[in-house]
């Protein structure tokens, strides 16, 4: 079923994508003499999709207040998204292109335009067939959303209340194993730093439909089928390491089972106790053992040998946790580890990074480990010759689409008045395209007025 949080929140930057369209080909059409009559057809195409996806973003808003199986999919609203991003890009470079030509050069600026005659055919056909599937999904949900959103306002909050609970299962540390007090004391004693609250955070942060270039892209796909593979994921400050880092574990919870484990940490900066690399497994250690019961007997043994009855206890050490956490993971047929932010252990991140490494290297591990951190010369030293590398860059599209949902969120709110519709081009061009696109897929804080 389509989630309607994550697609009603993604139509209103579709929306301000195809309007920058239609009035960019417009401009092109009005500017220059003779510019062919594909490029006035595909200001009109785009106009009436921009049409399309209003109305089809009030439907997906009044999604939120039901559930029901609805006729849009998600991978619909990203197809558009990849088709709008790539010729609003387009079309922003030519009217550039077009605004800084000389007047000695107006014979030449029709060849300015992007896209050829074969291109442009492929395109309004695209865009055709792009509003014919959006409208059919219009039509068939939109008498039954709206009725069902009128006629059930008694069990509005049972079921938003159902919802929450279902998407808050789904993106927390999975438990599979019948709970009681003794487990739980075995769990918490282990669990001393509990990452949720850092996953909640990032999944607050990340825009929808952002990220999609990583969780998509062939290192983390290769990844998740590989057996024992290791990625370091390695960006600059502000480049989205976090909120990616929250993308992907949402990704591997999606496929937790007893067969399949899925642990996760984020290391923090101000937080000493985040930099342990006793603390990071023993909370890894944790979360395996709620997955799958051997994995919990396992850990619950080392329990038990800690706490002895006729004796004193002994604590925890690195050596004895290394070797639980890999009978643990053996459990598994396949165990995906995540860390994000190595680097902000400072000193305490080659430790962290060689302790993790060693229980990756033994014969037959089902784990498979991946680290986000930047790309700092005590961490390459450890990890350079035995992960896979992917350098993350602020993506610019994730940039552009968050940046366009905003603008068109806060006209719709009155938070952002316009005289003239042009400026939302010009705001999208000066936010994008101008700066270094930090902050990927993230929520600022601070919101654009105008008058």
């Amino acid at each position: 079923m389509a989630d309607p949080l994550s697609i009603s929140a993604s139509i209103a930057g579709l929306v301000t994508l195809a309007d920058s369209i239609f009035r960019g080909a417009f401009h092109y059409a009005k500017s220059v003499k003779g510019a062919k009559r594909e490029v006035t057809d595909l200001a009109k195409e785009a106009q009436n999709l921009a049409g399309v996806l209003h109305q089809l973003s009030l439907v997906a808003s009044a999604l939120e207040l039901d559930s029901f199986e609805s006729t849009l999919r998600l991978h619909h609203v990203i197809s558009c998204r990849q088709l709008l991003l790539r010729v609003e890009k387009a079309i922003a470079k030519s009217k550039a292109d077009l605004e800084s030509s000389r007047k000695r050069d107006v014979i030449q600026r029709h060849l300015k335009w992007p896209f050829s005659a074969t291109e442009m055919k492929e395109l309004l056909a695209e865009i055709t067939r792009h509003k014919e599937t959006l409208t059919l999904a219009l039509s068939a949900d939109s008498v039954d959303a709206l009725s069902r959103c009128l006629a059930r306002e008694e069990d509005i909050d049972g079921r938003l209340t159902t919802i929450a609970i279902n998407v808050k299962e789904t993106l927390e540390i999975s438990t599979h194993i019948r709970l009681n007090d003794e487990r739980r004391r075995v769990l918490d004693f282990f669990m001393s730093i509990n990452p949720q609250q850092s996953l909640d955070i990032c999944s607050e942060l990340r825009h929808p439909l952002t990220g999609l270039w990583l969780i998509d892209g062939d290192a983390f796909q290769q990844w998740l089928i590989t057996p024992s593979s290791k990625l370091w994921l390695v960006g600059i400050p502000g480049a989205g390491k976090t909120v990616l880092a929250g993308a992907m574990i949402e990704e591997v919870l999606k496929k937790s089972s007893e067969g399949i484990g899925v642990a996760f940490f984020f290391c923090e900066y101000k937080d000493s106790q985040t930099h342990q690399p006793l603390q990071i497994m023993s909370t890894m250690a944790s979360q395996l053992a709620r997955q799958n019961v051997e994995a919990y007997k396992a850990l619950e043994a080392y329990f038990k040998e800690l706490h002895p009855n006729n004796r004193l206890g002994s604590g925890l050490t690195l050596s004895r946790m290394s070797e639980v956490l890999h009978r643990m993971a053996d459990c598994f047929q396949t165990v995906y580890m995540i860390i994000d932010g190595l680097d902000e252990c400072g000193d305490r991140a080659q430790d962290v990074a060689n302790a993790f490494l060693s229980i990756t290297e033994t014969e037959e591990t089902t784990i498979s480990l991946s680290i986000l951190s930047r790309n700092e010369q005590p961490i390459r030293d450890v990890l350079q010759d035995s992960f896979t590398h992917l350098e993350i860059e602020a993506q610019r599209d994730d940039v552009r689409l968050y940046v366009a949902t905003e603008i068109e969120s806060r006209i719709q709110s009155k938070k952002l008045r316009l005289r003239n519709m042009a400026l939302k081009d010009e705001i999208l061009h000066a936010l994008v395209d101008e700066n270094g696109g930090m902050y990927v897929g993230c929520r600022p804080p601070t919101y654009i007025e105008s008058n």
